[in-house]
């Protein structure tokens, strides 16, 4: 029998025995009984019958349950379909209220559910959008998610909604900054800021923002585009830009300040200083 924890000094515990074997053998003691062990004692006894009424039923299913034997060999399986990561993303999707955002942007539902597919893709498995199509179609569980049957649809809607995202990119970016701030707010006051770049293998003539510059990826003989992005003390996007090729953090932290300033309507930003942020206390770290 198990006893558990005593809080009782070891001189009483014969007491305790002498008690516990009167009640497993069903004799009545014409003693009386000390109150505190004879109640430690009817507790023990309710844990005792507890865990074998348990044993019991766990011993009845096994007895009662028809078991088979499988050759793991000669099984096969199809229709594959990956869902925790999934899972999670229609979580956060749903929390930023991603789809009335869409909407206010003048999205129509099979727009948002593309839009979906494409975002999410692209959190789970990085890649083109081309990559994103048929992850979609052929290994993710996502087909079954969106609000749009797009189970069979052609890969060009994923690279026309990737354009429409960015045409309202500004509108979006403001919503969800606000929508970020009121779930995760910390007030801070601290931003790391960053610049990369990468390179195009075509001359990109028509790309006005593509140029020469210094690659970070040693590639001095194609053009290429400049990455910003602006992050707070929780790695949360504030603010994100594609600049030329020779662009590098001096020539952009001015416009990157500028557009700080823009963001006081966040409610975490206003109402500092009467709507304005103390720009003394403000601190940018640019990673190198």
């Amino acid at each position: 029998m198990n006893l558990g924890t005593l809080n009782l000094p070891k001189r009483r515990w014969r007491e305790l025995a002498s008690i516990l074997e009167s009640r497993i053998s069903g004799q009545v003691s014409f003693l009386e009984e000390d109150a505190d062990i004879a109640s430690l004692a009817d507790d023990i006894m309710k844990h005792n019958k507890f865990v074998k009424s348990k044993a019991q039923e766990s011993a009845e299913a096994e007895a009662g349950s028809d078991m088979q034997q499988v050759d793991l060999n000669s099984t096969s399986s199809c229709f594959h379909r990956t869902l925790g990561a999934e899972l999670v993303a229609d979580t956060l999707w749903g929390r930023l209220g991603l789809d009335d955002m869409l909407q206010d942007c003048g999205f129509n539902d099979k727009r948002i559910s593309l839009a979906k597919a494409v975002v999410i893709g692209r959190l789970i498995k990085p890649a083109s959008e081309h990559s994103t199509w048929q992850w979609f179609q052929d290994q993710s569980a996502l087909v079954e998610m969106t609000e749009v049957d797009l189970a069979g649809i052609g890969k060009d809607s994923f690279y026309g909604i990737g354009d429409l995202l960015l045409e309202n990119k500004e509108k979006i970016k403001k919503k969800l900054l606000g929508v970020e701030s009121s779930l995760f707010s910390n007030g801070s006051s601290i931003y790391l800021y960053d610049l990369t770049n990468t390179y195009f293998e075509g001359n990109c003539k028509g790309n006005k923002k593509a140029k020469r510059g210094h690659s970070k990826e040693k590639r001095v003989d194609c053009p290429l585009v400049t990455l910003a992005l602006m992050v707070d003390s929780e790695g949360f996007p504030i603010y994100s830009n594609i600049y030329d090729g020779k662009k590098g953090e001096p020539s952009t932290l001015n416009d990157v300040l500028t557009q700080l300033k823009k963001a006081t309507s966040i409610p975490w930003l206003a109402g500092r200083s009467r709507g304005r942020i103390s720009w003394k206390n403000l601190n940018i770290s640019s990673l190198s």
